[in-house]
């Protein structure tokens, strides 16, 4: 793959992601303004999902919802609970679990989730701080995605030789 195809394609995946998490965030990103501190009844009403039920929607374990849960990941500090002490998430909860994945899939570590996720709870103010989080890791995956790409061009140009050699002594002795 040349430079400029490896650029454009970055560019290309770059803006894929950053659709798709608008898409996939916008109630989240519209309610992460607002301070969350405790939970209160209407979202209590709406925690309609299990443990089991966000498990299974986000591809994670029970464990790995606990962990986010535990290491205060999660907008609310407390997931609600039903009468029987069950975990009941939202679909906001949901929709916020989804940002915590792609950041942490792609290498944000939790402490620095974590503070993004403190600030949001902390409410408006500090879009700034917010902003300097995200843009910084933005760099650091996009810096991560050209050194893959320059490793994916090796690993391709060393295919192509074995390939090409294959080729060549599979034909050098049909021929014989």
């Amino acid at each position: 793959m040349n430079n400029s195809a490896s650029t454009a394609s970055q560019q290309e995946t770059a803006s894929s992601i950053y659709e798709t998490s608008d898409t996939i965030n916008d109630k989240a990103i519209n309610d992460e303004t607002q301070p969350q501190p405790a939970m209160t009844k209407p979202q209590q009403a709406s925690a309609q999902l299990s443990i089991g039920e966000v498990a299974e929607r986000l591809g994670l374990s029970v464990h790995s919802l606990r962990f986010y849960e535990r290491e205060g990941l999660m907008l609310t500090l407390k997931v609600s609970r039903d009468g029987g002490g069950r975990r009941r998430y939202s679909e906001v909860d949901v929709e916020w679990l989804r940002i915590c994945i792609c950041l942490r899939a792609s290498g944000m570590p939790i402490a620095q989730i974590r503070r993004f996720a403190d600030l949001v709870r902390l409410g408006p103010g500090n879009e700034h701080e917010r902003l300097a989080i995200l843009k910084e890791h933005q760099q650091r995956v996009v810096d991560q995605m050209q050194h893959l790409n320059e490793c994916l061009d090796v690993i391709t140009n060393k295919a192509n030789v074995y390939e090409n050699y294959i080729s060549s002594t599979i034909s050098s002795s049909t021929s014989n």
